[in-house]
């Protein structure tokens, strides 16, 4: 029995809210559905921790023994006994059967889900808006992060629908997803000649939107400040900083179509429509 003697003393507020458990029969449970999907990194990990510092944290299920959180510790027990190790007793508890929000809810407050967790998530559900940001990364060669990147600072701007986003109601009509994919097409176009970060394609496509862009503009006038030295022209920075050189370059002699801007009180590149 555990020693006892050291433990902090219950005062007269605290009390019992429930039971951890513990078992050596794996088959008892089943992976969540509406866990984040399942990453041989993090399965890894996860053994190299248990190795350490054994099971600190209990998995939770519901009351059916579907893992609600900690698929990717109870694989890596599993794994840890098939490789010889002495059999680890999961610890667990026991919650109400959560739905799919809760779960997401659950799984993000306790292990941060990152944007591209969120795609695969839910277009491997067969969300239709997440399957298009799969598309378009794997047809034009670009990470899901950075289409995300892109989408959340022109059109997931508001709290409310990153919050959609999170909970799979992320939407956009059909003519800003061809308005998008233009730009992805546009940006490949002019990539072989400029130095770029993550600010970059947010910044552009901020510009892209405007009414007075104009596409074979900004091409000529990247290609011919590349042409001056044969380098990359720069174009990084934060993405503010990116806004100001793009429009530095689009508006270099221009013409018309000149897109105007100033800086806000708190530096911010903010266009004149």
């Amino acid at each position: 029995m555990t020693n006892q003697q050291n433990w902090p003393a219950l005062k007269s507020e605290d009390s019992v809210t429930g039971y951890i458990y513990k078992t050596l029969d794996y088959s008892k449970f089943t992976l969540g559905e509406n866990n984040r999907d399942i990453r041989s990194a993090n399965v890894k990990s996860k053994k190299e921790s248990i190795k350490k510092f054994g099971i600190l944290n209990p998995i939770v299920v519901n009351e059916r023994f579907e893992v609600r959180e900690g698929n990717h510790r109870l694989l890596a027990m599993k794994e840890l006994e098939k490789e010889g190790y002495s059999p680890l007793p999961p610890i667990f508890y026991i919650v109400k059967t959560t739905n799919e929000s809760e779960m997401i809810a659950m799984n993000n407050t306790n292990f941060n889900w990152l944007n591209k967790d969120y795609v695969n998530h839910f277009a491997n559900r067969n969300f239709i808006e997440y399957k298009k940001i799969i598309k378009l990364s794997e047809k034009h060669n670009i990470d899901v992060s950075d289409i995300i990147n892109v989408l959340n600072g022109a059109y997931v701007n508001s709290q409310k629908r990153k919050n959609d986003f999170k909970y799979g109601k992320f939407a956009l009509s059909s003519s800003q997803w061809s308005q998008f994919e233009s730009f992805l097409v546009h940006f490949q176009e002019l990539t072989p000649y400029i130095t770029q970060n993550r600010g970059t394609k947010i910044a552009l496509f901020g510009i892209f939107t405007h009414k007075k862009y104009n596409q074979k503009t900004m091409f000529n006038k990247i290609f011919n400040e590349y042409s001056k030295t044969n380098r990359p022209v720069n174009l990084a920075g934060t993405t503010d900083q990116c806004k100001v050189k793009w429009l530095n370059v689009y508006n270099h002699k221009a013409q018309s179509n000149k897109i105007d801007y100033f800086i806000s009180s708190n530096g911010k590149c903010e266009l004149i429509y």
